[in-house]
Parts: C-alpha cells; structure tokens; sequence
C-alpha cells in the first residue's frame, strides 16, 4: 500500500516547512485527522537521476564497482564489473488524476463534478511538498518539491 502525501504550506512558510519536514530524516508522516476534501491540484512532472557511482563509495559500499564484488548472496550468475549505477526517479501526475510513479501506474480518482457540500476546497496553486509512502514498511519512497 502507498500513499501520495501532499503537504501545502502557507504563503511564505515553504523554506520554514521544508526544513522541519527533512529533520524527520524520512520517517512517515501521520495524519491528524480524516475529512473530505475536494482536491485541486496542478498536473505536474517531477524527475531525478543520481549517479551512485560517486554516492555508494561514500556510504562505504565500494566493492560494487570492483572485481571484488560478490553478488552470490542475490544470484547464482556470475557477475562482470559493475562500472556504473544510477538510479532514476519519475513522478507524474496529470489531468486525468493518473499519478505514474517510476515503472508503475496508480490510478487517482479524480472529481468531474462540483464538491460535496461538506468537503474542504484545498487547491494547490502555491509551491508545496509531496512524499510517496509504503504504509507497510513506513518509509517514504520519493520526496518532492512542486513549484509550479
């Protein structure tokens, strides 16, 4: 199970709330408490590409890139030299409520109509964060700033 959170500050609290929300160091974040909304937010992409090659050596994992490297814990293949690694990252979301994230497709339902009578309107159209989260294994999968 992942969650798409979204996180709309204040006009001119981003700076302040981005940075509380990194010292969390990528614990979940908690809803306080459920109500319904009526969803405005913006179609958006959001990219990154990392190149692990200078990263991983930094975190001590540097027999990766070596010919000592042992992947006999992960397969029976007998592995040449690994000369790079990136890791990529893709999150979208568009008009039709369909958020892509990386290889896999979430369908969102999207409201085609006017809101509840008792729903909050919440519109993004200031900058804001969102975090991807596994509810399972409570760890966030992407963290984004949208600026749109």
């Amino acid at each position: 199970n992942v969650s798409l959170v979204l996180v709309l500050p204040d006009a001119g609290r981003f700076d302040f709330v981005a940075k509380e929300l990194a010292a969390r160091r990528a614990r979940p974040l908690q809803s306080r408490d459920t109500r319904l909304v009526h969803l405005i937010l913006p179609k958006f992409k959001i990219s990154s590409r990392i190149d692990l090659n200078r990263l991983l050596p930094k975190v001590g994992i540097e027999d990766i890139f070596s010919r000592r490297a042992n992947f006999s814990g992960i397969t029976d293949e007998t592995f040449p030299t690994i000369f790079e690694a990136i890791h990529e990252a893709r999150l979208e979301v568009n008009e039709k409520g369909v958020i892509k994230a990386a290889a896999e497709d979430v369908h969102a339902k999207r409201a085609h109509h006017a809101p509840h009578a008792d729903a909050t309107v919440v519109k993004f159209n200031r900058p804001f964060l969102l975090f991807v989260e596994d509810e399972l294994n409570q760890r966030q999968l992407f963290v984004g700033q949208v600026f749109k």
